[in-house]
């Protein structure tokens, strides 16, 4: 079974094309009415299927033609079709011969079936014979066929006046985020020229809009970075490289350097490669504060593991050890391995409960702990009078609890000496 696919729309053909293939049916494709007509005056065909709106030749136009040609007015005809969706369209198309009308917004299992349906028809004799019009016939459908181009005509032209619309509506939104955008968003051509800046650039980068465009981006990098960023944008455009930021150093008008993370768009025109769109965010002032956080927790860890006194972090949601330094371990006789994961009410052994109970009650109502005096069992058993101060901190997002501990026991010994002497 031999049918000839006409449709303008390479995805439509291509799509319905395999759909008929799997079913066993052998197919020829055109992508007008004109190119149809000459295949199927060249090669004979059981059944075309047409869409409607074409160039050169639509649909009508062709179903007019076949079935009104002396040789070709048996083949079957259907319509298939998006845009003409109106009843009096498919009146129109059968009173031009088409044996059915079919809109793309049913599935293509109805489109399958009425094909079914027409084959067998066609098998048995029992298709409508196609009756040439006589010139007063053919002067009605004429001017129906122009009533009808007509109303399709005001139709699509309302439509595009819509989608117009929508689009203008659409680049207002655009433009609007582009130019209040809290980042420097411009274009680059592919010969690095910017094309296109908004006002954040210009802020960024202290030149004006009429300077950038005679920049070459290449004017905006480091020195140092030059390679490595072309390097890094020949792989976006040759699809090599995922989209994601990439950090680099900026310089300003003034020479000054700037940290920024920059993202790398492809900019595709009717399938062609003609730029890159770029997003670039300052992060200069994170950072230095990432590196003063750095170097603040470098201080930290320096002074928390060469103390003198006994220091010891514990986690507040559940009291478990998560950092000692060498001198809280020498005092309390654990080794790292036993305390850290342990928890603090297992291993700092109150001899008095009810310090703990009180020490927990002042760490809700204020926050800290300073100076407060108890008594502790070391691993050995050991009671050691000491002055605890505790404060809470945050260390990786988690609250937590420094606790700094002093041995006063040798310090009170003396001081009853001295009270005996």
């Amino acid at each position: 079974m031999k049918i000839l696919l006409v449709d303008n729309h390479e995805e439509s053909l291509a799509s319905l094309s395999s759909i008929l293939k799997s079913h066993g049916y052998e197919i020829t494709t055109a992508m007008h009415g004109a190119e149809a007509l000459d295949k199927a005056l060249h090669e004979p065909f059981d059944v075309i299927i047409s869409d409607v709106l074409m160039p050169q030749m639509d649909g009508l136009q062709l179903c007019k033609a076949i079935k009104t040609h002396e040789t070709l007015r048996h083949v079957a005809f259907i319509f298939y079709t998006a845009s003409y969706l109106d009843p009096t369209d498919a009146a129109l198309a059968l009173s031009l011969g088409a044996e059915k009308y079919i809109t793309k917004q049913q599935k293509p299992g109805v489109l399958l079936a009425v094909l079914q349906e027409v084959i067998r028809m066609q098998a048995a004799g029992l298709l409508a014979e196609p009756v040439l019009p006589s010139l007063p016939e053919d002067t009605v459908t004429l001017q129906q066929y122009n009533a009808h181009l007509i109303h399709q005509l005001e139709a699509k032209t309302l439509e595009l006046q819509r989608l117009h619309e929508q689009l203008q509506k659409s680049e207002e939104k655009y433009r609007c985020l582009v130019e209040n955008a809290n980042d420097a968003i411009f274009l680059l051509d592919l010969r690095g020229r910017l094309r296109f800046v908004n006002p954040k650039f210009c802020e960024l980068s202290g030149y004006t809009v009429s300077e950038a465009a005679r920049l070459r981006f290449s004017r905006l990098l480091h020195p140092e970075d030059i390679a490595s960023v072309m390097e890094y944008l020949s792989q976006r455009l040759a699809g090599e490289k995922p989209p994601g930021a990439y950090e680099l150093r900026w310089l300003t008008k003034t020479g000054q350097t700037l940290t920024v993370d920059m993202n790398a768009s492809v900019v595709v025109r009717e399938g062609t490669i003609v730029g890159i769109q770029m997003i670039v965010r300052d992060i200069t002032a994170r950072q230095r504060t990432t590196e003063a956080l750095r170097k603040s927790e470098e201080r930290f860890a320096k002074a928390f593991h060469a103390s003198p006194h006994a220091i010891v972090i514990t986690r507040l949601a559940d009291g478990r050890y998560v950092d000692a330094n060498t001198s809280f371990l020498t005092w309390s006789g654990y080794t790292r391995d036993t305390l850290l994961g342990a928890t603090a009410m297992a291993l700092h052994r109150w001899v008095h409960p009810h310090d703990r109970e009180r020490v927990a009650q002042l760490l809700r109502e204020q926050g800290f702990v300073r100076d407060f005096g108890t008594q502790l069992l070391t691993r050995a058993d050991q009671v050691r009078e000491v002055r605890m101060s505790m404060e809470l901190i945050t260390l990786d997002d988690e609250p937590c609890l420094l606790s700094i501990i002093q041995d006063i026991t040798e310090r009170r010994h003396i001081e009853t000496q001295l009270r005996q002497a």
